[in-house]
């Protein structure tokens, strides 16, 4: 998978630097390095991804990928919890529920998402007061979505 990626990461580079290709590599290679368990390498990947922001807008064209990295604090939370670590996740995560709660519109699925990592995290920190709290937060938004929304449209 490695060597894959590694490939892609190349055939990206030597696309269109407009466009948000070698930044979704990036943050694809983040979640195979987390799966191997090598920190520094996920971070850098990771950071690499970050890099879409400074593209000018939207880094796509309407195509198939539409990466403009704005879950990659959700990411890179996830990330770290794949890899045990738990307080640079809990970090990342709480940061990320901000962000998807500030912005109105947001996914349902999105902010779920987020809540449910943090219980994770209670879950193995053993903190059964962290997984009541962010679990049933999942839960509540899974069941009593925002006047006129559904959670099917999220």
């Amino acid at each position: 998978m490695a060597h894959t990626l590694s490939a892609a990461e190349k055939v990206a580079r030597r696309g269109d630097h407009t466009l948000s290709t070698r930044h979704w590599v990036a943050a694809v290679q983040a979640e195979a390095y987390a799966g191997l368990g090598d920190l520094p390498a996920c971070e850098r990947a990771l950071d690499t991804a970050e890099e879409v922001r400074r593209l000018p807008s939207p880094g796509h064209n309407n195509g198939w990928l539409r990466f403009d990295g704005s879950r990659l604090a959700e990411e890179r939370g996830a990330r770290y919890l794949q890899l045990g670590r738990l307080d640079l996740a809990e970090e990342t995560l709480q940061e990320a529920l901000r962000q998807v709660t500030m912005v109105q519109g947001q996914s349902y699925r999105r902010r779920a998402a987020v809540l449910t990592d943090l219980a994770s995290i209670g879950a193995k920190r053993s903190d059964v007061q962290q997984v009541i709290t962010y679990g049933y937060k999942a839960l509540r938004l899974a069941r009593d979505p925002a006047p006129g929304m559904s959670p099917e449209s999220s």
